[in-house]
């Protein structure tokens, strides 16, 4: 789950707020998220949505909405393939810490903001191992491969 956090920074009230979020993975998705702060407006791509808010943002006001991005992804012990890391994405032998995400901020009239960053700059692979320490077969793959 990702948060985003918006802050009118401004004098006026905010009506029409969007934020475009894209991945450069086109097999990522965004199937989950807080429909009681925004509404999501897919693209024709899986990896592009936008997120509507449903009410203006006044000024001073912060706000925050949350969502699921899904990256399809498998564990490999290391010993498995010729990569450096656990993990990979399943169509591609590259590490999903790398994958990008853009955010693109539209609101009124006011010049768009846009900003990047890479799901290791979010810590992400630390929440990976978390869900696996939950998933009752996890234990099993350990023993099987050593780890």
């Amino acid at each position: 789950m990702l948060r985003v956090h918006i802050q009118n920074a401004g004098a006026h009230r905010s009506i029409n707020n969007c934020v475009r979020v894209e991945t450069d993975h086109e097999w990522c998705s965004f199937p989950n998220y807080e429909s009681l702060t925004v509404r999501k407006r897919p693209s024709d791509k899986l990896s592009v949505v936008f997120w509507e808010f449903l009410d203006p943002i006044y000024p001073q006001m912060s706000i925050s909405f949350w969502f699921h991005l899904d990256v399809p992804v498998r564990f490999w012990p290391p010993s498995m393939l010729n990569i450096e890391s656990d993990w990979t994405f399943l169509k591609v032998a590259s590490h999903p810490k790398d994958l990008r995400l853009t955010f693109s901020l539209f609101s009124d009239n006011a010049p768009i903001k846009t900003k990047s960053c890479s799901l290791d700059d979010l810590d992400v692979e630390k929440s990976m191992y978390a869900a696996l320490e939950n998933d009752p077969a996890w234990a099993g793959i350990r023993e099987h491969y050593g780890l």
